[in-house]
């Protein structure tokens, strides 16, 4: 036999039979509703690219999402429409009423805060609705902008519309970068767009030849990112059908959100824009720190070091506060502005803050009672022990600080009431458990061995299943807490506001350690027992 003949290898009898999945990541039947002239990426790419990246934000196993999706747009009543910005809104605080009808008389004006500064909400905006929002107010008359960002994922806009970094598996929610710095956030955002600079080379496809003028033919090559967004379902107003395309477009664009109200101030702006970032975790009440931080873009006007400003300059500065959809921390930080410009407004009238002329309060003594009804008994009990705590602060009444909170609360509930909330969402998760227990009480230890099909025909182990309502009754019952936790924070941080302390937030808290360690352990034992 010849030693030199090469032997042929055949596969091992245990290698798998794949084949690449080069089906469209979203059907033919559904892909209607996508716009026309996008890319659909394979499944097959789709695994590729995002299981191959190697960058240091956008890593293997995540991709960008549109944060555009089916059903975050709310048509609210008696609120203008603006092209690029879902959600927008405005507070009707009263407080320039209150200002002008007193603005005669001695009371103290020293109040360093905008007094009549409107107070507005809205989700992410598109490239251009950034300026039509900008357009809009110089229009009402505000000669500037604070806009605050209170987003903590990594989000970069090509184009017109913004992205945000997901979990492949996991793309409808966050990536916990719960307690990051904005600085630190802003600095990886300028990281993201310098990797998909790059990966846009690694991707380019080859095009039609190209023929240059002394005859020479070339293939050109396409820079190209992949994407994934969302199509609407038929039967569903809010979830989509998520799919993954290429983008060849607007690469040239690419930026972070600060550089693009960076570029709209230098853009001869109709006014001057402010934009400031802090970072909150969704669904959940911003820290201390982040109450600081809010004050006081609310308290110094002007980002110079002059920071003190005229009161009629005071007058006519908007704040902007938005996250994704404009929903929960946007509404938590309208809800802030709203009490500390109202209780100013309060000061300087020499008026309650819930009188019907000084901010958001209604005249009719049983509003309250009328607009939100009495809680459930478990956040009941939390909301009791809170309001002795309130009691223990110096000049303040318990009971004046709810009214104030619900009152602004209530003008701030156009996309989410965040007291309403809380008994929603408790009952819920009472529903929850409820059936949780029952399905426990009438199944038998010999019933979990007994398969059971889910809706896609397949089978299941009933105590995987049973696990499994186990872990969605957990995840209700985090909510939950969540929501009532930072509808307690908003009480504290209102009696904060009703003392009129000039101190930090942060301040005031560890000059009262008794009142503070009470706080902090109802909320250690809110998270536990809840």
């Amino acid at each position: 036999m010849d030693s030199n003949k090469q032997k042929s290898h055949s596969p091992p009898q245990s290698s798998i039979n794949f084949d690449p999945d080069d089906r469209p990541t979203i059907s033919a039947g559904e892909s209607d509703q996508v716009p026309d002239g996008r890319d659909i990426a394979t499944v097959s790419d789709s695994v590729y690219v995002s299981l191959s990246r190697h960058g240091q934000i956008l890593s293997a196993g995540r991709m960008l999402k549109s944060d555009r999706f089916p059903g975050c747009e709310r048509h609210m009543k008696d609120q203008p429409t603006i092209d690029g910005v879902p959600n927008w809104r405005k507070v009707d605080l009263l407080v320039l009423r209150a200002q002008e009808e007193n603005e005669s008389s001695n009371n103290n004006n020293n109040v360093n805060v905008p007094v009549g500064a409107g107070v507005f909400g809205c989700a992410q905006p598109t490239r251009t609705g950034i300026r039509n929002a900008v357009d809009y107010l110089a229009a009402e008359g505000y000669e500037k902008v604070v806009w605050v960002n209170m987003r903590e994922e990594y989000v970069v806009y090509i184009g017109e519309n913004s992205y945000c970094v997901k979990d492949r598996l996991d793309p409808f929610s966050n990536i916990n970068l719960n307690g990051i710095k904005y600085q630190n956030l802003e600095e990886s955002e300028e990281t993201l767009c310098k990797e998909l600079t790059k990966e846009s080379l690694r991707f380019r496809k080859n095009s039609a030849v190209v023929v240059d003028e002394d005859g020479g033919a070339a293939a050109a090559h396409l820079r190209r990112v992949m994407l994934m967004d969302e199509a609407p379902k038929p039967d569903d107003a809010f979830f989509g059908i998520p799919y993954h395309w290429w983008c060849y477009d607007h690469l040239e664009s690419l930026s972070t959100i600060r550089q693009l109200y960076e570029e709209q101030g230098q853009n001869d702006s109709a006014i001057p824009v402010s934009y400031w970032r802090v970072p909150v975790t969704d669904e959940l009440a911003p820290s201390a720190k982040d109450v600081d931080d809010l004050i006081e873009f609310l308290r110094d006007c002007d980002d110079t070091d002059d920071s003190s400003c005229s009161p009629e300059e005071k007058k006519k500065i908007a704040f902007v506060f938005n996250c994704q959809m404009g929903r929960g921390r946007t509404t938590t930080a309208m809800v802030i502005a709203s009490m500390v410009l109202t209780a100013a407004a309060a000061a300087i009238a020499g008026t309650s803050e819930t009188d019907e002329n000084s901010g958001t309060g209604n005249s009719n003594n049983n509003s309250s009672e009328t607009n939100n009804p009495k809680l459930p008994d478990h956040p009941s009990l939390f909301l009791s022990t809170m309001c002795t705590i309130l009691n223990e602060i110096e000049g303040i009444e318990s009971k004046e600080v709810c009214n104030f909170v619900d009152a602004i609360i209530n003008e701030c509930h156009l996309m989410q009431n965040l007291r309403s909330e809380v008994g929603a969402r408790c009952d819920g998760h009472t529903q929850r458990r409820q059936s949780l227990l029952s399905h426990f009480k009438s199944t038998s230890t010999n019933d979990f061995l007994v398969e059971e099909t889910d809706k896609y025909g397949r089978n299941h182990d009933a105590s995987k299943m049973v696990l499994k309502k186990v872990n969605k009754d957990a995840t209700a019952s985090e909510v939950y807490c969540n929501y009532l936790e930072r509808y307690l924070f908003l009480l504290l941080i209102g009696a904060y506001v009703q003392t009129g302390t000039t101190d930090a937030f942060t301040v005031w808290l560890d000059r009262m350690p008794s009142v503070s360690k009470q706080y902090w352990c109802l909320i250690e034992t809110l998270n536990r027992n809840a």
